[in-house]
């Protein structure tokens, strides 16, 4: 997830998390916790292994955009079921959905706690790069993924649209 956010982002100063290594990937988590986009959990560490879910990637999305000051707007708002006004979520959640960025499932619901999958973090960030839905095309998640790989977004990324982000 890192990443895939990190070719929208310049520099910025280093924090170090205790359960982070490796060049490239302590760059990256550096990068987004300076610019305030991540902040790991309160024991210092940062759980790189771990799925992210598509609660934490409406937050991660919305902060990579700017948009943290618009968050107070979604707050304590219930747009889907689970995602109650009331949950840490629900502000970043009902921006990121408000924005276009993000979808809903068919039943009124969200999934907050499920992983996001490559294609809607694909997705989502060829819509903060600016892409349209018709820009991206009608066949979901091929055509998006077809783009992000044109545009280099999933160099050195498992490609397969339904497998989980961590």
């Amino acid at each position: 997830a890192a990443g895939l956010c990190l070719g929208l982002i310049a520099a910025a100063p280093a924090l170090a998390f205790s359960d982070v290594s490796g060049e490239e990937l302590s760059e990256a988590v550096e990068v987004l916790s300076g610019l305030g986009i991540v902040s790991g959990y309160s024991d210092g560490s940062y759980h790189p292994d771990d799925a992210l879910t598509r609660a934490q990637f409406c937050k991660l999305a919305v902060l990579a955009e700017g948009h943290g000051d618009k968050i107070n707007a979604g707050a304590y708002r219930t747009l889907f079921s689970d995602v109650p006004g009331s949950n840490w979520a629900a502000p970043y959640v009902n921006l990121a959905y408000e924005e276009g960025l993000v979808s809903g499932y068919g039943d009124g619901t969200f999934g907050p706690d499920d992983p996001v999958t490559v294609g809607q973090a694909v997705t989502a960030v060829l819509r903060l790069l600016g892409y349209t839905a018709e820009e991206i095309g009608p066949f979901w998640p091929e055509d998006a993924m077809s783009l992000a790989d044109s545009l280099g977004l999933l160099d050195g990324l498992d490609k397969t649209a339904a497998r989980a982000l961590s």
